[in-house]
């Protein structure tokens, strides 16, 4: 990928139009209704499920938090300990908690920070081409969990969003096969994939250094 093109993207996160996408996904958007549609039961269930061998003591980080729906939601079932990271700070400001604004791709976290990793569809804004990249930031800087929840594809495919926002498109991808290719250390503890209206989900919850398979 040119640099450019990384660096208009990025621009573009952070300046209006990234302002106006948390706003409208902060007011406009129904995300309950969403995810039951998608998943046929609310997420905070499949969340309780999915992290049943996670301590509530344990240090989180979320990459794209955005505006917090999630820190929200992870709050709400008992995790205390949570930071989110973004590089849009309208987004940011919204949030509860601790949050940094920074880029995916360079983590401003030493080694092993944090207990637990987590994205909620932002690995699909990942461009493929950085995509080990991000991968590697993410494992770095946990010390035991990885988690992800992401819309994905059977084939690499951009999709553009029929908005005037001018957001890059989304890069839909197999994360699971991503995940095991780019991140072999891996162990898959716990995971599912949901077939919804407009395509498939993936959530999936990895063990660094185990290799133990699902």
């Amino acid at each position: 990928m040119r640099h450019q093109e990384y660096r208009d993207a990025r621009e573009l996160w952070c300046n209006d139009s990234g302002d106006e996408w948390m706003r409208r996904n902060a007011e406009e958007i129904d995300h309950d209704a969403t995810n039951l549609q998608r998943m046929g039961k609310p997420r905070r269930d499949i969340d309780l499920e999915c992290l049943e061998a996670v301590s509530r003591d344990a240090s989180i980080l979320e990459v794209g938090s955005g505006y917090g729906r999630q820190i929200d939601e992870l709050w709400a079932l008992g995790f205390h300990r949570i930071c989110g990271l973004d590089i849009n700070l309208s987004g940011l400001r919204r949030s509860r908690g601790a949050v940094v604004q920074a880029d995916w791709n360079q983590l401003p976290f030493s080694d092993e920070s944090f207990d637990l990793v987590y994205t909620n569809g932002t690995l699909m804004h990942v461009h493929p081409l950085i995509m080990r990249r991000v991968t590697d930031e993410l494992v770095r800087v946990t010390r035991q969990w990885l988690w992800c929840f992401e819309a994905v594809s059977a084939k690499l495919k951009p999709v553009v969003y029929a908005t005037n926002l001018n957001i890059p498109p989304a890069w839909l991808c197999d994360l699971p096969a991503m995940i095991a290719t780019l991140q072999p250390g891996l162990g898959l503890s716990w995971g599912h994939v949901w077939e919804g209206p407009k395509g498939q989900y993936a959530m999936m919850l990895y063990l660094k250094g185990s290799t133990v398979g699902f």
